[in-house]
């Protein structure tokens, strides 16, 4: 399959347990919506356990490369938008066939923002389950004896 960024071929990679077509000129990769995720999670664990990327920090923002991609599993128009609707990365995806291009450098920033997200709503979730713990203890139960 030929690159939609640079016309040129991909290559296929395993990456943990994913295998994902990875263009030798461009860096950049061709990865199936449904295996986004799983993906992030991969590369995120790997960041981790080198020791870098703080998931506290806000990615810095990748230039976008463009839109108007053709898909290069189906010829359609590739749709350009921001990453968890954001503007550090901006991706391509297919609506048709739902192959999501992902230009190089803007992997790592996803896999980033991911975690983030990830972290944020656990925390979260802790919290207002411990709030509301709390909550109905001092309204409905009244103080322990």
């Amino acid at each position: 399959m030929e690159c939609p960024r640079c016309h040129k071929m991909f290559q296929s990679h395993s990456i943990g347990e994913h295998t994902v077509d990875v263009c030798e000129s461009c860096d950049g990769m061709l990865v199936q919506q449904k295996h986004l995720i799983r993906l992030l999670e991969t590369i995120y664990a790997g960041i981790a356990a080198a020791g870098e990327g703080c998931i506290e920090e806000q990615p810095a923002k990748v230039p976008d490369q463009g839109g108007g991609l053709s898909c290069p599993l189906c010829g359609e128009t590739m749709g350009n938008s921001g990453y968890q609707g954001t503007h550090v990365v901006f991706i391509d995806r297919c609506s048709s066939c739902w192959l999501l291009f992902i230009d190089g450098g803007e992997v790592g920033p996803m896999a980033m923002l991911h975690a983030r997200t990830t972290h944020h709503v656990e925390s979260n979730r802790a919290f207002q389950s411990e709030w509301v713990a709390g909550f109905v203890r001092r309204h409905w139960v009244g103080p322990s004896v």
